[in-house]
């Protein structure tokens, strides 16, 4: 059996808190340039230290989505004619 586990532990919990406020931002229809500055006055950086420009915050947003997308459409064959 081959099980690629690749998207556990994907996200270091700054990430995870960083995507769930934009998350939680778009949900109420905030524009990315609203977020990003939300953030910058939370005192919020990129994981590499950089400002949160809205291009940034929307490309880490629509990866998180990809990324939750493609681990939500995981399939798994269990071959069973070698278990004895």
């Amino acid at each position: 059996m081959d099980i690629k586990l690749s998207f556990l532990g994907g996200l270091s919990r700054y990430q995870e808190n960083l995507i769930e406020v934009i998350k939680e931002l778009r949900e109420y229809s905030w524009t990315y340039k609203d977020i990003s500055t939300h953030l910058i006055s939370k005192g919020y950086r990129s994981t590499r230290d950089k400002e949160l420009s809205p291009q940034l915050v929307e490309r880490m947003y629509k990866k998180y989505l990809k990324k939750t997308e493609r681990e939500n459409n995981i399939e798994i064959y269990l071959d069973n004619t070698s278990i004895k």
